[in-house]
């Protein structure tokens, strides 16, 4: 594979199937990382003038070595582990394994975490950096059993994501069709959370909000900005995820999209619900309108203020007795 390639990374990261193929390209993109950051360290010494007879201060060294070698840690003990369930090995013993995974590939997670957040998402060279952070996430998460760790440790993962989008400016300069590609793993990792830890997602990390601003900015003024947000995501080219489904995903649009609105003034964000209360004025398009007014003031409790003030101006008494309806409906969800 050409790490220099982006069609070619592509290519690799969409028919990884196992850990172990995490493992190979982990131990290539970690190569070319510590080569680039070696030549920057050479670069740096040599622009400083100092004389090549003086001895040099040494640059630590940025190794991956340390999770190079977990990784095959790791694949051992899976090894072992396949062993204990296909031989009828004492029960004790595979318990033992499965807890020794889980310790293992939990410190694994967090050392890839602290890597990426500390380096690699400075690294502009680094082809689909984030489409692989969610990638080698998403497999070690695989290897551990203990539900409640696991989903802390997919939290983690959504947060330490966050953090990177805080320093890492080149991601604004991403396309939308990477963008898309990565906030659909990043959906599989919110959802896994769920499952994990058994209570609802939230979307509230400012900097995750802010960097998908490009992908969702046509769908907000759509009477369902939910439906609009997944056929494009639909569209895109989806490598890594399996379909997308209403019952385990469509909340999870829903959402992310409401706290970016919650985000914008109200002012502004009224100006949406405005629209279709005089539209129903005109009882155009019932209940579609009906349906995108209860999307826009569900769990808005200012939206509900405005709304409510600005029906003392319509003059429709069945549109204004269906909007009270709503609010009256929506203000037990806020």
């Amino acid at each position: 594979m050409d790490y220099d390639d982006s069609n070619s990374v592509q290519k690799a990261l969409s028919q990884v199937v196992s850990f172990e193929d995490i493992g190979t390209m982990w131990k290539g993109f970690a190569t070319k990382n510590e080569i680039e950051s070696n030549l920057e360290d050479n670069s740096q010494n040599n622009k400083s003038g100092k004389s090549s007879l003086l001895p040099q201060k040494r640059a630590k060294p940025r190794s991956c070595g340390d999770i190079t070698q977990s990784i095959i840690q790791i694949n051992k003990l899976s090894v072992t582990i396949s062993s204990d369930t296909n031989e009828d090995e004492p029960k004790s013993d595979l318990k033992k394994h499965l807890q020794e995974m889980d310790e293992l590939a939990s410190q694994l997670l967090l050392k890839v975490i602290k890597k990426y957040k500390k380096e690699i998402c400075l690294n502009e060279e680094f082809i689909k950096k984030y489409s692989f952070y969610f990638l080698i996430s998403l497999k070690l998460l695989e290897k551990i059993n203990d539900k409640k760790k696991r989903g802390m440790l997919d939290i983690a993962v959504i947060s330490g994501f966050n953090e990177m989008m805080v320093t890492d400016k080149s991601f604004q300069n991403y396309n939308n069709e990477e963008k898309k590609e990565i906030f659909l793993l990043l959906i599989e990792l919110a959802r896994e959370s769920e499952i994990n830890l058994n209570i609802p997602f939230r979307f509230d990390e400012e900097a995750i909000l802010r960097e998908f601003d490009t992908i969702i900015s046509d769908c907000l003024h759509k009477a369902n900005p939910t439906e609009c947000f997944a056929d494009n995501l639909k569209k895109s080219k989806n490598y890594f995820t399996p379909e997308f489904s209403k019952s385990s995903d469509y909340h999870l649009l829903t959402e992310f999209l409401h706290q970016k609105l919650m985000r914008i003034p109200i002012e502004q964000r009224f100006e949406y619900c405005k629209k279709y209360m005089y539209e129903l004025e005109e009882n155009k398009d019932l209940d579609s309108k009906y349906d995108a007014l209860r999307y826009f003031i569900k769990k808005d409790s200012e939206m509900q203020n405005q709304v409510n003030s600005e029906l003392q101006l319509l003059k429709n008494p069945h549109n204004i007795e269906a909007i009270r309806r709503i609010l009256s409906e929506v203000s037990y969800q806020t």
